[in-house]
């Protein structure tokens, strides 16, 4: 093992926002295989990326990390199997482009070489919103009637001109319901101060977002300030990452996810 002080990059599943930690982390010397992969609400399924981590000292090149060779195919609801083919880049597509709905079970079969991989999600709901307001201390909270085996959690975005979306903080909890009956309350972090002036009025967006519950132990296992390319978590400690293999040599997320519409705020 390698003990390094590494400069993580935020992967950001859902953004391109970059923070940067530095953490000590031990670095084991195998390779592992690498699989990213969300099923999202109400969109066509488009497929999976399937990569090997990198050597320790090596600049990451994905052309070098990318596996060609894997046979994979997805399983939905127990009945419907579709295979996947490699296209580029390391991702595999669907021959079919399945359209994700609440509810659905999808399982992801991958093998490669001597390893079999798997990993299952069930695509969760948005949820319906109960109320919403500022709360004393400037953070917003939402109450969300949701679902169980589900997490929800909110993010501001700021929409510019271009139409770019640029999320400002992180999400300030993921929040697992109770009951489908009562409401669970989700915070949205303090809006930063430089964007609460004039020049962003009609550009501050609240966007909702829920994700089957296997993502919440990712996300507090570390997943929230780690690259999917530098994938071990801060402190010494691994992420808890859904995909599991044969040879325990396989690591990454293959996760149900809704995403709501966002709602402009004019804070003036």
């Amino acid at each position: 093992m390698n003990k390094v002080a590494l400069i993580i990059l935020a992967f950001a599943l859902l953004t391109s926002c970059v923070k940067v930690d530095v953490v000590e982390v031990e670095l084991p010397t195998d390779d592992e295989f690498i699989v990213q992969g969300n099923v999202i609400k109400d969109q066509p399924f488009s497929g999976v990326r399937i990569t090997r981590t990198m050597p320790v000292n090596d600049v990451y090149n994905l052309e070098e990390a990318v596996i060609k060779d894997a046979l994979a195919f997805i399983r939905i609801n127990n009945l419907k199997m579709i295979s996947l083919g490699y296209s580029k880049a390391g991702w595999y597509k669907p021959t079919l482009e399945p359209y994700a709905r609440s509810g659905d079970k999808y399982e992801l079969f991958v093998k490669i070489g001597d390893t079999d991989i798997y990993a299952q999600t069930v695509v969760p709901d948005t949820g319906g919103i109960v109320s919403k307001y500022f709360t004393p201390d400037s953070t917003f909270q939402i109450n969300i009637l949701g679902e169980k085996s589900s997490v929800y959690g909110a993010i501001w975005e700021i929409h510019n001109d271009s139409y770019d979306i640029f999320p400002l903080v992180d999400f300030y909890n993921l929040i697992e319901p109770v009951s489908s009956d009562i409401p669970v309350i989700v915070y949205a972090d303090k809006v930063p101060a430089q964007y609460k002036s004039f020049a962003y009025a009609n550009k501050l967006f609240l966007r909702i977002y829920a994700f089957d519950i296997q993502y919440r132990e990712f996300y507090f296992s570390g997943g929230k300030s780690v690259s999917v390319d530098n994938p071990y978590g801060s402190s010494g400690g691994r992420i808890k990452w859904n995909v599991k293999s044969t040879n325990e040599n396989a690591i990454g997320l293959f996760i149900g996810m809704a995403i709501n519409k966002p709602v402009i705020y004019n804070l003036h």
